[in-house]
């Protein structure tokens, strides 16, 4: 299960996420994210403090919002990944090519 709350700065929407990213919560991150981006939100942070775990199809979802961002000159940053997600964020590559801070007030 995944809850998301969302909060808007005039630079950014930060998604919180608390629960997991799996297959069956991926396609609820991503109609959230469309919606943002739709409406003119290009800067998305997603805050993983209270993500425990996140699967392949979570990293896929992560990976779609990323190019969506990109193809409109947007961004994606990610914050507070704890040290099991971000293994995996480091293992896959993510952590290349999509911006990571260890807290919020860093991105």
């Amino acid at each position: 299960m995944l809850d998301i709350s969302t909060t808007l700065h005039p630079s950014a929407a930060i998604l919180h996420l608390q629960g997991r990213i799996d297959s069956a919560s991926s396609r609820q991150l991503e109609q959230i994210a469309a919606t943002q981006i739709d409406n003119g939100h290009l800067k998305l942070i997603l805050d993983f403090e209270q993500v425990d775990y996140i699967s392949s199809a979570g990293l896929r979802s992560v990976l779609l919002i990323t190019h969506k961002l990109i193809d409109l000159s947007g961004s994606l940053t990610v914050c507070n990944l704890n040290p099991s997600v971000l293994t995996v964020f480091e293992i896959t590559g993510f952590s290349k090519i999509i911006s990571h801070y260890s807290s919020l007030e860093d991105t």
